[in-house]
């Protein structure tokens, strides 16, 4: 019967909620060891943008070479962003349990704040951009922080999604198995629409990672070329 074809519309909803749920369980489990959140987020975009959404060779083959690929900065960046964010929550912390008794606390409240909100925005964009980008762990960060300063209203909305998760998980746990990929689909189009846009403002094609690539074929930006683009 018709409905049952692989061309079918429903068949293709099925599928995609069955790749979600497949790719949130892998991101669950390679986020285990903690310091390969970052990496792990990135192979979650990578593979909900190329494969759910795309083509490509399958869920897990799409998954785990992204993971492969960008395993070691992954762990850098994660640890720089694990810092900053300790150092930031302390901060606060301190500010908050001493404004009313010191001026000096009270400033480092009312500061910490608007940088928390950054700190924020830069943790939301970072897998996404790691996922796109080739280069070194400054233009990494750098392209960041410009792409989560680009509309501030729609990195609170992703914020608030993302906090909404949060919540949804802490009451319902079995929903870290769909909401991730959920939350990476939902805001995919915006993030896609928001870099092609900024690569062809400069000039420049998407530069795709060495697993995107034909073998032979060379790197559509180097790392320096990318640390130029962001000057422009």
């Amino acid at each position: 019967m018709g409905v049952f074809k692989y061309g079918n519309s429903f068949i293709r909803i099925l599928t995609k909620i069955a790749n979600l749920i497949l790719v949130s369980l892998y991101w669950v489990l390679s986020c285990i060891p903690v310091i390969t959140i970052v990496t792990s987020s990135s192979a979650l975009y990578y593979t909900v943008n190329k494969v759910v959404n795309g083509s490509g060779d399958g869920v897990t083959k799409a998954f785990f070479m992204a993971i492969k690929e960008n395993f070691k900065k992954g762990v850098l960046l994660f640890l720089i962003a694990a810092g900053s964010g300790a150092i930031l929550f302390f901060d606060l912390y301190f500010g908050y349990m001493n404004y009313t008794k010191n001026v000096f606390a009270m400033v480092y409240f009312f500061i910490g704040i608007p940088l928390g909100f950054i700190w924020l925005s830069m943790a939301v964009y970072l897998p996404v951009v790691f996922s796109r980008f080739d280069g070194t762990v400054g233009v990494i960060l750098r392209l960041t922080a410009y792409f989560a300063s680009r509309n501030i209203l729609s990195t609170l909305l992703r914020i608030v999604f993302l906090g909404l998760i949060v919540f949804l998980v802490d009451y319902y746990p079995v929903l870290l198995l769909v909401l991730p990929g959920v939350y990476t689909d939902l805001f995919r189009n915006g993030h896609e629409k928001m870099m092609n846009k900024y690569l062809s403002e400069n000039g420049y094609k998407e530069p795709e990672k060495a697993s995107e690539r034909d073998e032979e074929a060379p790197a559509e930006l180097t790392p320096l070329e990318m640390d130029e683009l962001f000057k422009k």
